[in-house]
């Protein structure tokens, strides 16, 4: 494994544009789900998992212990998968998978005695928090900053800063917020300059009473001629502005359109045009669809309620999201064993046999390709026009790769004649490699069947 990194708006591994897909796995380090199981059963494509990694998860007998948390790196790396850990939840799940100690209120957020982040240690969590936030980012960052499984570090889930009340202003809370992220962040990358690093705000409110003060809203994004209005409280663009965050997150509920709504209030082609402006990443940290007749987030019901149905959404969406700019999307959630007593989730869950599992195959990126029985065969950039690549033979031994002029990819357990029908194609296609079932007409997108290398092994 290498280390993801971003090159302006676009993610990199090893130097070539990189995108994934993956899953939420939230609730991994509270309810001990078997991981191996749950890695064993996505499907080809899916490569990362967006991770809650709170200390209340990795404290033992009163003390940080990080053995849960090595043993879970280890089973993602086996599998050569990433994580993105997140460090910190805003909302206050006392006792149950969400419990991050107190609410993350605006006094929380502006930190300082006797409640702030670097001050106050959460020890209404179960069980009791030992470091205050800040020395947890240290002690977290300061263990793993050399480990390749982790895609990146983000501070906080749906980061907001409002009243312990519920009340609100946007200015109060974009100040603290910027602060926050300007000294957490600078902590983050004097420790650790190989990993991403993303705030974990949404767009959407981040102070505003009820909801009414959104970010994107056409008060701070009138595109084109407008631009973006950082004087009146753009604060998804101001925070996104911090030089030590690396990534914007957007998080996907409630539209069944494959893109949302676009530039209405919150929407994610603001994001992406944020994200632009600024020369950083979006990715899409949640991307929920509920397919029960009565969904949550005010998602209207799908026709039919069906997760076949569900099936062609996402993958509408992600055909629709990655080329216009997104970078990654995690669906939520993966579940082992998805069941109606999960609650409110349950529409959410994927878990095996689900028909997603195909649609979100896209096996997008760069790199080389592995194939089982096979080793792993380097994909050379061609110069120009459509590349191609030929696979033969039934081991790593036996293989040869020739260019052939027609623009495929065949795989075969025994030798394959030259003209012989292609069983896969491979394109390059607007600096990536992709792989489809053959035939396919050169010059559309290939939506893949089968892994891009970038995921580096495992399934």
């Amino acid at each position: 494994m290498s280390f993801v990194q971003r090159s302006g708006a676009t993610l990199t591994l090893d130097g070539h544009p990189y995108h994934f897909v993956g899953y939420n796995m939230p609730y991994q380090m509270w309810d001990g789900e078997s991981l191996s199981t749950a890695l064993g059963d996505w499907g080809a494509g899916q490569t990362v998992a967006r991770i809650f990694c709170f200390q209340t998860y990795n404290i033992v007998s009163g003390a940080i212990n990080w053995t849960a948390l090595d043993a879970l790196l280890a089973t993602f790396a086996a599998h050569g998968d990433r994580v993105i850990l997140v460090l910190g939840n805003n909302i206050n799940g006392a006792g149950g998978p969400n419990d991050d100690g107190a609410l993350k209120d605006l006094v929380w957020w502006q930190g300082g005695s006797p409640n702030g982040y670097d001050v106050k240690v959460q020890s209404t969590s179960s069980p009791a928090q030992v470091l205050t936030y800040r020395a947890w980012v240290s002690a977290i960052v300061t263990r793993y900053a050399s480990n390749q499984t982790v895609l990146m570090w983000q501070l906080m889930n749906e980061a907001q800063a409002i009243n312990a009340n519920g009340t609100g202003t946007e200015a109060a809370a974009n100040t603290a917020m910027v602060a926050f992220a300007n000294d957490v962040g600078a902590l983050v990358k004097g420790i650790d300059s190989n990993h991403l690093l993303s705030l974990g705000n949404i767009v959407g409110y981040n102070g505003g009473a009820g909801g009414q003060q959104w970010t994107g809203s056409q008060t701070y994004y009138d595109p084109p001629a407008s631009g973006y209005n950082t004087q009146t409280g753009g604060d998804y663009y101001l925070l996104g502005a911090v030089s030590y965050l690396d990534v914007l997150d957007y998080h996907d509920y409630g539209y069944l359109q494959a893109m949302g709504l676009p530039y209405t209030v919150p929407g994610l082609q603001v994001a992406l045009d944020i994200g632009a402006s600024l020369g950083k990443p979006v990715i899409v940290g949640e991307l929920g669809l509920d397919w029960t007749a009565s969904p949550q987030y005010g998602q209207p019901a799908m026709s039919p309620s069906t997760l076949a149905e569900r099936a062609k959404l996402f993958s509408q969406k992600i055909a629709a999201q990655i080329p216009a700019g997104v970078a990654g999307i995690c669906v939520w959630t993966w579940r082992n064993n998805p069941q109606v007593s999960d609650g409110g989730d349950y529409g959410s869950e994927v878990g095996p046999s689900d028909p997603a599992l195909a649609t979100l195959a896209t096996g997008i990126g760069a790199g080389h390709l592995s194939f089982a029985g096979s080793g792993t065969a380097a994909l050379p950039t061609p110069a120009t026009g459509v590349g191609c690549l030929t696979m033969l033979g039934a081991g790593a031994a036996a293989i040869a790769v020739a260019a052939i002029g027609a623009g495929h990819l065949a795989l075969a357990g025994h030798a394959l004649a030259s003209g012989a029908n292609p069983a896969m194609q491979a394109f390059w296609y607007e600096g990536k490699w992709w792989l489809a079932p053959a035939p396919f007409p050169p010059g559309t997108v290939p939506w893949l069947a089968a892994r891009d290398a970038t995921h580096e092994g495992g399934h």
